[in-house]
Protein backbone atom coordinates (compact mmCIF):
# COMPACT_ATOMS: atom_id res chain seq x y z
CA UNK A 1 0.00 0.00 0.00
CA UNK A 2 1.44 3.41 -1.03
CA UNK A 3 -0.31 6.71 -0.36
CA UNK A 4 1.19 10.10 0.37
CA UNK A 5 2.45 9.90 3.96
CA UNK A 6 0.90 6.47 4.55
CA UNK A 7 3.00 3.58 3.27
CA UNK A 8 2.53 0.09 4.64
CA UNK A 9 4.69 -2.96 3.99
CA UNK A 10 3.29 -6.49 4.15
CA UNK A 11 6.08 -9.09 4.33
CA UNK A 12 5.80 -12.85 4.51
CA UNK A 13 7.28 -14.52 7.60
CA UNK A 14 6.30 -18.11 8.36
CA UNK A 15 8.17 -18.65 11.63
CA UNK A 16 9.24 -16.93 14.85
CA UNK A 17 12.77 -18.17 14.27
CA UNK A 18 14.93 -15.16 15.12
CA UNK A 19 16.78 -15.04 11.80
CA UNK A 20 13.55 -15.18 9.79
CA UNK A 21 11.86 -12.48 11.87
CA UNK A 22 14.89 -10.22 11.62
CA UNK A 23 15.08 -10.65 7.85
CA UNK A 24 11.35 -9.97 7.43
CA UNK A 25 11.45 -6.88 9.61
CA UNK A 26 14.55 -5.57 7.85
CA UNK A 27 12.75 -5.91 4.53
CA UNK A 28 9.60 -4.21 5.81
CA UNK A 29 11.44 -1.27 7.38
CA UNK A 30 13.61 -0.99 4.28
CA UNK A 31 10.43 -0.36 2.32
CA UNK A 32 9.77 2.59 4.68
CA UNK A 33 13.21 4.13 4.19
CA UNK A 34 15.40 1.95 6.40
CA UNK A 35 16.27 2.03 10.09
CA UNK A 36 18.39 5.18 9.77
CA UNK A 37 15.19 7.06 8.99
CA UNK A 38 13.99 6.22 12.50
CA UNK A 39 16.87 5.57 14.92
CA UNK A 40 19.75 7.93 15.76
CA UNK A 41 22.53 7.96 18.38
CA UNK A 42 21.33 9.17 21.77
CA UNK A 43 17.67 8.98 20.84
CA UNK A 44 15.24 7.71 23.50
CA UNK A 45 13.21 5.02 21.74
CA UNK A 46 10.22 3.57 23.58
CA UNK A 47 8.85 0.25 22.33
CA UNK A 48 5.18 -0.07 23.20
CA UNK A 49 4.23 -3.73 22.62
CA UNK A 50 0.97 -5.54 23.23
CA UNK A 51 1.51 -7.24 26.59
CA UNK A 52 -2.11 -7.10 27.69
CA UNK A 53 -1.58 -9.56 30.54
CA UNK A 54 0.69 -12.30 31.86
CA UNK A 55 0.60 -14.81 29.03
CA UNK A 56 2.68 -17.32 27.10
CA UNK A 57 3.32 -15.82 23.62
CA UNK A 58 2.31 -19.16 22.09
CA UNK A 59 -1.30 -18.34 23.06
CA UNK A 60 -1.15 -15.29 20.76
CA UNK A 61 -2.56 -12.77 23.26
CA UNK A 62 0.77 -10.89 23.36
CA UNK A 63 3.50 -9.93 20.90
CA UNK A 64 6.14 -12.60 20.35
CA UNK A 65 9.55 -11.72 21.88
CA UNK A 66 11.40 -12.35 18.60
CA UNK A 67 9.61 -9.38 17.02
CA UNK A 68 10.54 -7.12 19.94
CA UNK A 69 14.11 -8.42 19.80
CA UNK A 70 14.41 -7.59 16.09
CA UNK A 71 13.35 -3.96 16.66
CA UNK A 72 15.45 -3.47 19.81
CA UNK A 73 18.55 -4.92 18.16
CA UNK A 74 18.43 -2.57 15.17
CA UNK A 75 17.70 0.49 17.32
CA UNK A 76 20.56 -0.31 19.71
CA UNK A 77 22.95 -0.86 16.80
CA UNK A 78 22.30 2.75 15.80
CA UNK A 79 23.10 4.10 19.26
CA UNK A 80 19.58 4.64 20.52
CA UNK A 81 18.59 4.01 24.13
CA UNK A 82 15.73 1.51 23.99
CA UNK A 83 13.07 1.23 26.68
CA UNK A 84 10.12 -1.17 26.57
CA UNK A 85 7.04 0.24 28.29
CA UNK A 86 3.53 -1.15 28.59
CA UNK A 87 0.62 -0.90 30.98
CA UNK A 88 -1.28 -4.19 30.96
CA UNK A 89 -4.79 -4.52 32.30
CA UNK A 90 -5.21 -4.96 36.04
CA UNK A 91 -2.75 -4.05 38.76
CA UNK A 92 0.05 -1.84 37.48
CA UNK A 93 3.09 -2.09 39.73
CA UNK A 94 6.71 -3.27 39.37
CA UNK A 95 5.97 -6.79 40.63
CA UNK A 96 3.16 -7.25 38.11
CA UNK A 97 5.33 -5.91 35.30
CA UNK A 98 8.16 -8.28 36.15
CA UNK A 99 5.82 -11.27 35.99
CA UNK A 100 4.50 -10.15 32.61
CA UNK A 101 8.01 -9.62 31.21
CA UNK A 102 9.08 -13.05 32.42
CA UNK A 103 6.04 -14.80 30.96
CA UNK A 104 6.52 -13.01 27.63
CA UNK A 105 10.15 -14.16 27.38
CA UNK A 106 11.55 -10.64 27.49
CA UNK A 107 14.24 -10.95 30.16
CA UNK A 108 16.73 -12.68 27.81
CA UNK A 109 15.79 -10.24 25.03
CA UNK A 110 16.63 -7.31 27.29
CA UNK A 111 19.94 -8.89 28.31
CA UNK A 112 20.93 -9.63 24.73
CA UNK A 113 19.98 -6.30 23.15
CA UNK A 114 20.56 -3.89 26.04
CA UNK A 115 16.89 -2.92 25.99
CA UNK A 116 15.65 -1.53 29.31
CA UNK A 117 12.42 -2.87 30.78
CA UNK A 118 10.28 -0.18 32.34
CA UNK A 119 9.30 -0.37 36.03
CA UNK A 120 8.24 3.28 36.42
CA UNK A 121 4.48 3.14 37.02
CA UNK A 122 3.88 6.88 37.24
CA UNK A 123 1.52 8.63 34.84
CA UNK A 124 0.51 12.15 33.89
CA UNK A 125 -2.77 13.67 32.83
CA UNK A 126 -2.58 15.47 29.49
CA UNK A 127 -5.12 17.47 27.48
CA UNK A 128 -6.52 15.68 24.41
CA UNK A 129 -8.59 17.61 21.85
CA UNK A 130 -10.33 14.48 20.60
CA UNK A 131 -13.68 13.15 19.46
CA UNK A 132 -14.52 11.72 22.88
CA UNK A 133 -11.63 12.65 25.16
CA UNK A 134 -10.70 16.03 26.58
CA UNK A 135 -7.92 14.67 28.79
CA UNK A 136 -6.08 11.41 29.22
CA UNK A 137 -3.83 9.72 31.78
CA UNK A 138 -0.73 8.36 30.01
CA UNK A 139 2.10 6.28 31.47
CA UNK A 140 5.10 8.55 31.94
CA UNK A 141 7.69 6.79 29.71
CA UNK A 142 5.55 7.31 26.60
CA UNK A 143 5.48 11.06 27.21
CA UNK A 144 9.28 11.17 27.50
CA UNK A 145 10.08 9.33 24.26
CA UNK A 146 11.81 10.82 21.24
CA UNK A 147 10.28 8.07 19.13
CA UNK A 148 7.57 5.50 19.83
CA UNK A 149 7.61 2.09 18.16
CA UNK A 150 4.12 0.62 18.37
CA UNK A 151 4.26 -3.21 18.14
CA UNK A 152 0.78 -4.69 17.98
CA UNK A 153 -0.60 -8.22 17.75
CA UNK A 154 -3.15 -9.05 15.05
CA UNK A 155 -6.23 -10.20 16.96
CA UNK A 156 -9.99 -10.30 16.87
CA UNK A 157 -11.82 -8.16 19.43
CA UNK A 158 -15.27 -8.93 20.84
CA UNK A 159 -16.25 -5.24 20.96
CA UNK A 160 -14.21 -3.51 18.26
CA UNK A 161 -14.07 -6.60 15.94
CA UNK A 162 -10.36 -6.08 15.16
CA UNK A 163 -7.41 -5.23 17.40
CA UNK A 164 -4.16 -4.01 15.87
CA UNK A 165 -1.91 -0.97 15.80
CA UNK A 166 -4.51 1.66 16.75
CA UNK A 167 -6.12 -0.41 19.50
CA UNK A 168 -2.69 -1.32 20.92
CA UNK A 169 -2.27 2.26 22.09
CA UNK A 170 -5.05 1.71 24.62
CA UNK A 171 -2.17 0.27 26.64
CA UNK A 172 -0.79 3.74 27.36
CA UNK A 173 -3.60 4.16 29.91
CA UNK A 174 -2.36 3.09 33.36
CA UNK A 175 -3.56 -0.20 34.84
CA UNK A 176 -7.00 -0.29 36.39
CA UNK A 177 -8.04 2.98 34.77
CA UNK A 178 -8.62 0.95 31.58
CA UNK A 179 -11.67 -0.71 33.16
CA UNK A 180 -13.11 2.71 33.97
CA UNK A 181 -12.54 3.85 30.38
CA UNK A 182 -14.25 0.71 29.08
CA UNK A 183 -17.24 1.45 31.33
CA UNK A 184 -17.45 5.02 30.02
CA UNK A 185 -17.25 3.92 26.37
CA UNK A 186 -19.35 0.77 26.02
CA UNK A 187 -20.65 1.17 22.46
CA UNK A 188 -18.57 0.24 19.43
CA UNK A 189 -18.63 3.84 18.14
CA UNK A 190 -17.69 5.42 21.47
CA UNK A 191 -14.93 2.92 22.18
CA UNK A 192 -13.53 3.23 18.66
CA UNK A 193 -13.54 7.03 18.79
CA UNK A 194 -11.72 6.85 22.12
CA UNK A 195 -8.88 4.68 20.80
CA UNK A 196 -8.58 6.95 17.75
CA UNK A 197 -8.21 9.92 20.13
CA UNK A 198 -5.43 8.10 21.95
CA UNK A 199 -3.66 7.17 18.72
CA UNK A 200 -3.85 10.72 17.40
CA UNK A 201 -2.31 11.99 20.63
CA UNK A 202 0.54 9.46 20.88
CA UNK A 203 1.40 9.57 17.14
CA UNK A 204 3.72 6.53 17.05
CA UNK A 205 6.35 6.99 14.34
CA UNK A 206 6.84 3.31 13.53
CA UNK A 207 4.00 0.79 13.69
CA UNK A 208 4.50 -2.97 13.42
CA UNK A 209 1.85 -5.68 13.50
CA UNK A 210 2.90 -9.19 14.53
CA UNK A 211 0.69 -11.34 12.30
CA UNK A 212 2.95 -14.36 12.06
CA UNK A 213 0.52 -16.06 14.41
CA UNK A 214 -2.66 -14.09 15.07
CA UNK A 215 -5.74 -14.62 17.25
CA UNK A 216 -9.29 -15.25 16.07
CA UNK A 217 -12.53 -15.90 17.92
CA UNK A 218 -12.89 -14.58 21.46
CA UNK A 219 -10.14 -11.97 21.22
CA UNK A 220 -8.29 -10.03 22.35
CA UNK A 221 -7.40 -12.38 25.21
CA UNK A 222 -9.18 -15.73 24.93
CA UNK A 223 -9.32 -16.57 21.25
CA UNK A 224 -7.60 -19.25 19.20
CA UNK A 225 -4.20 -19.00 17.47
CA UNK A 226 -4.42 -18.54 13.70
CA UNK A 227 -1.47 -18.83 11.31
CA UNK A 228 -1.17 -15.77 9.04
CA UNK A 229 2.58 -15.78 8.29
CA UNK A 230 3.08 -12.02 7.96
CA UNK A 231 4.61 -8.89 9.44
CA UNK A 232 3.19 -5.45 8.67
CA UNK A 233 5.07 -2.18 9.13
CA UNK A 234 4.04 1.42 8.53
CA UNK A 235 4.64 5.01 9.58
CA UNK A 236 0.88 5.15 10.14
CA UNK A 237 -1.04 3.01 12.62
CA UNK A 238 -4.10 3.44 10.41
CA UNK A 239 -2.33 2.24 7.27
CA UNK A 240 -0.90 -0.74 9.19
CA UNK A 241 -4.41 -1.69 10.29
CA UNK A 242 -5.92 -1.13 6.84
CA UNK A 243 -3.46 -3.64 5.38
CA UNK A 244 -3.75 -6.07 8.30
CA UNK A 245 -7.54 -6.10 8.34
CA UNK A 246 -7.70 -6.37 4.55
Amino acid sequence: MRNEGETAALVRCDSYEEEKVQAALDRAVGFLGGYDAFFRPGMRVVIKPNLMRKSDPALCAVVHPSVIRAVAKRAAERGAHVLLAESPGGVYNPAALKGIYEAAGLLPVAEETGMELNYDTSDREVPVPGRRLKSLHVIAPLLEADLVVNIAKMKSHTLAVYSGAVKNLYGVIPGLLKAEMHFQHQSVDSFSDMVVDICDFIKPQLNIVDAIMAMEGEGPGSGDPREVDALVASLSAYAADAVSAG
